[in-house]
C-alpha cells in the first residue's frame, strides 16, 4: 500500500505532532481563538526539556482506518529525528515505504512500484507543512506551534499522568489535508505516548510511539536520498 508522505509529516513537527473541507470556524474565526493557557504552559515546558535534545529515534504502530474501504491497515515503522531538520520514517513490510525529508525537500520511496515522489515545500516559516505532526510533542518552539495551530486540552481524553493537546490549523493550506492532530503526552516523562491524526478525507491515522530514545548518534547516511538506480523519481510541486 502507498503510503503518503503527509501521513509523515505529522511526526516530524513533533519532535522538533493539505485543502481542507469541512471546518468549525471559518479562517478569521480560527485565528482570533485564545489558546488554552493550560496547553501553553505544557508546550513551553516540553520545549524547555527538549532544548538540548539534539537527535531523536524511535518506533511506532499505525492504524489507518478507512472511511472508504471500511478497513483498517496496520503498520509498524522506525524514525530519526536530527535538529534543525533532517527527518526519516521507515514503515516496514507489508506496506513498506522510505520517507524522508530534509530542509525544504521530501522524498517518499516506495520499493514495490519503484517509485520515488520528490516534494518541494514552502519556503515560509508559518507553513503548517514544516512542523511535522508527529514532532509535535517532542518540543518544537512553542512560538512556531502557535503560529500555525490553535492548541487546547481535552480535559475528557486526559489523566492525571497524560495529557491530550488537540491542534487545529488556523489556515487553510493547499498540502495540509488533516482537520486536527491530537497528541498524548506523558506529564512525568514528558514525551509523547499516540497521535491521532483527523485526515480531511474522513481517515483517522493512530501511531502509537515506543522505545524513544535522545541524542543517539545517528549515521550520516540515514539521511541522505540515496535510492536505486532502476527507481522512476516523479518531482511534485
Amino acid at each position: 500500500m502507498k503510503l503518503h508522505i503527509y501521513t509523515v509529516l505529522v511526526i516530524c513537527g513533533l519532535l522538533c505532532a493539505l485543502s481542507i473541507p469541512v471546518w468549525a470556524t471559518d479562517l478569521a474565526t480560527t485565528a482570533t481563538l485564545e489558546n488554552d493557557p493550560e496547553a501553553v504552559v505544557l508546550l513551553k515546558k516540553l520545549e524547555e526539556k527538549n532544548a538540548d535534545v539534539d537527535t531523536i529515534i524511535g518506533q511506532f504502530d499505525q492504524v489507518k482506518q478507512s472511511t472508504l474501504f471500511l478497513e483498517e491497515i496496520q503498520s509498524q515503522g522506525k524514525f530519526y529525528f536530527q535538529k534543525p531538520d533532517k527527518f526519516r520514517c521507515d514503515y516496514l513490510p507489508p506496506n513498506e515505504s522510505k520517507n524522508l525529508i530534509v530542509g525544504n525537500t521530501a522524498w517518499l520511496y516506495v520499493p514495490e512500484i519503484k517509485q520515488v515522489e520528490k516534494y518541494q515545500f514552502s519556503s515560509d516559516v508559518n507553513s503548517v507543512e514544516r512542523l511535522n505532526r508527529m514532532l509535535l510533542g517532542f518540543g518544537v518552539s512553542t512560538a512556531d506551534v502557535l503560529d500555525v495551530y490553535h492548541v487546547t486540552v481535552l480535559k475528557d481524553e486526559s489523566s492525571k499522568s497524560v495529557t491530550a493537546l488537540r491542534f487545529t490549523p488556523l489556515r487553510k493550506e493547499p498540502a495540509v489535508g488533516f482537520n486536527k492532530v491530537v497528541v498524548w503526552i506523558n506529564e512525568r516523562h514528558l514525551l509523547p505516548e499516540k497521535i491521532v491524526i483527523d485526515e480531511e478525507s474522513g481517515d483517522q491515522t493512530i501511531i502509537t510511539m515506543t522505545q524513544i530514545r535522545l541524542n543517539r548518534k545517528i549515521s550520516d547516511k540515514i539521511f541522505q536520498p540515496v535510492f536505486p538506480s532502476d527507481v522512476e523519481i516523479i518531482e511534485i510541486y
